[in-house]
């Protein structure tokens, strides 16, 4: 099994060093490493890419990275869980307060669009309001079902179609 793996691990490589800016083949190679119980390896390369993904500030790789290294932290109780889970928390509740604010905005504008808007529609955006709101605050209690590995499976989603 880890022959397979270690066969990926040659192909994703060759194709990261042609496709040098796409992160998907560092994920994969990540990936296989993880697979293959090589936790050490996964979590250099883990930190790897979360470093770019910091310094290009592109925080959904930011998050799954975070959630990979929490997850396999957790696992073999490596001393840095602590540091990589405070920066997840961080980093989710900084998207919740974005998605709050967006939500906030757009309500007001739709507000301004419609002078006299109907009482219906005025209902329909509170409603929609409170919903996601809401939403984060449930966001908060379902963190700890966060850390299974089904909801940081990105493998399937960055294979090549």
């Amino acid at each position: 099994n880890n022959s397979l793996y270690e066969n990926a691990i040659e192909i994703f490589e060759t194709a990261a060093l042609i496709e040098c800016n796409e992160i998907k083949w560092k994920l994969m190679i990540a990936s296989c490493y993880r697979r293959m119980r090589n936790f050490e390896r996964a979590i250099h390369i883990y930190d790897q890419i979360l470093r770019v993904a910091a310094h290009e500030n592109d925080e959904p790789i930011q998050l799954k990275c975070l959630q990979y290294l929490c997850t396999i932290m957790k696992q073999i109780e490596h001393p840095q869980l602590n540091q990589y889970q405070s920066q997840l928390d961080s980093l989710q509740n900084s998207n919740d307060m974005q998605l709050t604010s967006s939500s906030v905005v757009a309500a007001a504008a739709a507000n301004l669009q419609h002078t006299q808007p109907s009482q219906n529609f005025t209902q329909q955006q509170q409603s929609m309001t409170l919903s996601h709101l809401n939403q984060n605050n449930d966001n908060d209690d379902d963190r700890e079902e966060e850390q299974d590995w089904a909801e940081v499976d990105i493998d399937d989603e960055l294979l090549p179609s």
